[in-house]
């Protein structure tokens, strides 16, 4: 059974005025990211103890014979974030991405004191499609 994700990413920067007050919204925009026909999917919350570096976290239906095509993911500590393999390039201090792209593999570190809460979303299979609009 195939189904659709519609994930949506709102930016909106305020400046504030002369006596430090949010007054004037300076930019807003919404980003889209559509997949259709997604065919494998999976949603897990996961705790990662403080210190743990890689850890491999389980993307199952994901494999890297058959990627995911979106992953969403929102922590509550800074998380270091490696993808596709453990010694990939390190995105450091993530604590909220989505990404488009081909995803078989995750691996998760957690470089402070504190053990994080994770959740991670991952879509597969389908076709991807985002908006990017106008300024």
């Amino acid at each position: 059974m195939s189904c659709s994700a519609f994930l949506q990413h709102s930016l909106r920067i305020s400046e504030a005025d002369s006596f430090n007050t949010e007054a004037r919204t300076t930019v807003h925009r919404v980003d889209t990211l559509r997949v259709t026909g997604v065919l494998r999917h999976d949603s897990q919350l996961y705790t990662v103890s403080a210190g743990v570096v890689n850890q491999a976290i389980n993307l199952a239906p994901i494999t890297a014979s058959d990627p995911g095509s979106v992953l969403r993911l929102t922590t509550n500590q800074p998380l270091d974030v490696r993808l596709n393999a453990s010694n990939a390039s390190m995105l450091s201090a993530v604590l909220q991405l989505i990404l488009g792209g081909s995803i078989s593999a995750l691996f998760l570190g957690v470089p402070g004191d504190t053990p994080a809460t994770v959740r991670v979303e991952v879509f597969g299979g389908g076709s991807i499609a985002a908006s990017i609009p106008a300024p």
